[in-house]
């Protein structure tokens, strides 16, 4: 049986790094490093990532939504596992996205810096330099990827001349060309009129994002988050319409993806956030940002404002969090109706309704009387009238009430 009492919500509570996740995120980027991996798990958000980048944040464990102690846990078992896995670490130095390069410091404290900033690769991945072969050319194409990525287009306008000079008949050469025409294309044209705006999604979503995940791998990321951001950038002041998913700030931000970035552009406009299709992004944010109520509660909003699309989303299994929830209730409620998902939500975490100031209200009268027979089940007060209120709306639902409270 399910309890009224929520699960703690804290992410410290919750974090942990298993073998099984360093040796996806090892397959997936090719290398482990802390970073990397706070990045991905949305542990450190890609805007405080950039700042530290841009040297706007001198320290990037100050920015980490974890406190000291759960830090020093993962420092242990990243290490721990790497070992175990065989990997081999090789020290690494991180520099700022700037002509000058400055070397920068993820942490004050030399020790948590190094595991901070340390990758660990396989034995058989590590760069393997022959000592009879001229090497430049590797060499020179490295320092082109590592340009774009910093987005120092000019700087990697020469590393392309020097890779040309080396191996002109490189068969990369004019891939590398497109990748640095597109991004001067970006930074010197930060304006886009309004209606050029779809063709620009378009063209960065179909023609450059695949060709620079393809020829940069991991380094993509850093490459293609600027021109999602200057898109972004070109569309906080639209009016937002419903037939154009893809015309708001935050769809922007997502693609990077920049969870924190997106979810903070839907909060500074509550007036949109009647809207299905927002409301269900920014329960995506809230979960990615480990806000796990604040996320039930934009489900239960958006399963109120349009089941049908609530329903499809679910089916898709969109989201990991909202995914057994919405299995159990349909366990528990064959032939019921998926409008009363909302209710259901509310009675098996009510600790959600303490984040309605942040989100348009709870307006379904079955919704409403679950939140209110919820709290005097809570107080302790006699819940008579209140269950005779809910069975008036539907028995399903407080048969549904009652196994939750078991």
């Amino acid at each position: 049986m399910t309890s009224l009492v929520d699960s703690d919500n804290s992410l410290t509570s919750s974090l942990e790094i298993t073998i099984a996740q360093l040796e996806q995120h090892l397959s997936q980027q090719g290398h482990f490093c802390l970073i990397d991996w706070f990045i991905d798990q949305n542990i450190l958000s890609y805007s405080d990532y950039e700042a530290w980048r841009h040297q706007r944040v001198d320290y990037i464990d100050q920015r980490l939504a974890i406190d000291s102690e759960a830090l020093q846990i993962l420092f242990v078992e990243s290490v721990t596992f790497c070992k175990q896995l065989n990997l081999v670490v090789e020290a690494q130095t991180w520099f700022s996205w700037s002509d000058r390069r400055h070397r920068l410091k993820a942490s004050r404290n030399e020790v948590s810096n190094t595991l901070l900033t340390q990758h660990w690769q396989r034995a058989q991945d590590c760069p393997q330099l022959d000592l009879f072969m001229d090497n430049s050319a590797v060499i020179t194409e490295n320092e082109v990827h590592h340009a774009l990525a910093s987005r120092q287009f000019d700087q990697a306008q020469k590393k392309l001349q020097h890779l040309t000079r080396i191996n002109p008949k490189h068969v990369r050469l004019g891939v590398y060309q497109d990748l640095i025409n597109y991004g001067a294309h970006a930074y010197e044209a930060r304006g886009i009129a309004e209606d050029a705006l779809l063709v620009e999604i378009q063209g960065l979503s179909e023609e450059v994002e695949p060709l620079a995940k393809e020829t940069l791998g991991t380094l993509a990321r850093d490459y293609l988050g600027f021109a999602w951001r200057r898109i972004g950038a070109a569309m906080t002041e639209l009016p937002y319409n419903a037939e154009q998913e893809q015309l708001h700030t935050s769809y922007a931000l997502v693609q990077i993806p920049d969870w924190h970035g997106a979810r903070d552009s839907l909060l500074a406009a509550p007036q949109n956030l009647d809207e299905p299709s927002l409301l269900h992004r920014l329960a995506l944010c809230f979960e990615h940002c480990h806000q796990k109520s604040e996320a039930l509660l934009a489900w239960c909003i958006l399963m109120e404002r349009d089941a049908v699309y609530g329903e499809a989303k679910l089916e898709a299994q969109s989201s990991a969090l909202l995914w057994p929830f919405w299995q159990d209730f349909w366990e528990l409620n064959d032939g019921g109706q998926a409008s009363f998902f909302s209710a259901y939500l509310v009675a098996r975490q009510p600790s959600i309704t303490q984040h309605q100031d942040k989100l348009p209200p709870l307006t379904a009268a079955s919704t409403k009387a679950m939140v209110t027979l919820i709290a005097k089940h809570l107080f302790g007060d006699d819940e008579m009238q209140e269950r005779e209120q809910l069975q008036a709306i539907s028995p399903a639902l407080l048969r549904l009430y009652l196994h939750v409270r078991a």
